[in-house]
């Protein structure tokens, strides 16, 4: 693999790119998501939960932590909806970054395992977007490993920004709504 300066300085990026989400990463392992809402207050609790989701949307050690942040912020006495547009939005920006960043930092693969990687599945069909959508909007797991993928198979952003948006709210709405219902079910039979 020969290096030039694009390398290099793509190279250097991820590093700092991953050297800043290291930093997050940590900071939400000393202090659960729950108790960095509660430290920053009602007032502040929308910024710290926008901020939660897009460190979750970006990495995918973190993901989890956004799902806590929203049950903590709706039992906090957030709004729903609210909650679902602003962890929503952290979560397409989130997303969206780390695609980028990937499709980015593509070619610094081999060439071997780029070529194993785009011959593996074929994304021409009219269901890959459905596809996308249901697993972003119906698994909890990271969503990184799936945009990744798609980058590193050199899927274009604009197929893929419906599903992700779309997907990225549904998963927040059916989450606090859950739980904005279940709490107020649980206190009409008490």
């Amino acid at each position: 693999m020969i290096w030039n300066a694009r390398k290099l300085r793509t190279l250097s990026l991820a590093i700092l790119v991953g050297a800043f989400f290291a930093l997050w990463l940590f900071v939400f392992i000393i202090f659960e998501a729950s108790n960095v809402i509660k430290y920053m207050g009602i007032e502040n609790s929308y910024i710290t939960l926008f901020i939660i989701s897009l460190v979750g949307g970006f990495t995918s050690l973190t993901s989890v932590s956004a799902y806590p942040a929203l049950v903590a912020a709706v039992t906090g006495g957030l709004q729903p909806v609210l909650i679902t547009l602003v962890a929503g939005g952290g979560l397409i920006v989130g997303d969206l970054l780390f695609f980028l960043f990937a499709k980015r930092v593509r070619f610094l693969l081999p060439e071997k395992y780029l070529s194993i990687i785009e011959s593996r599945i074929d994304l021409d069909s009219k269901y890959v977007p459905v596809l996308i959508f249901a697993y972003f909007a119906f698994t909890p797991f990271p969503n990184n490993v799936l945009t990744a993928w798609l980058a590193l198979k050199n899927y274009k952003l604009r197929r893929l920004i419906v599903p992700l948006v779309l997907g990225d709210l549904t998963l927040p709405l059916i989450t606090t709504c859950t739980v904005y219902l279940g709490m107020h079910h649980f206190m009409m039979l008490w």
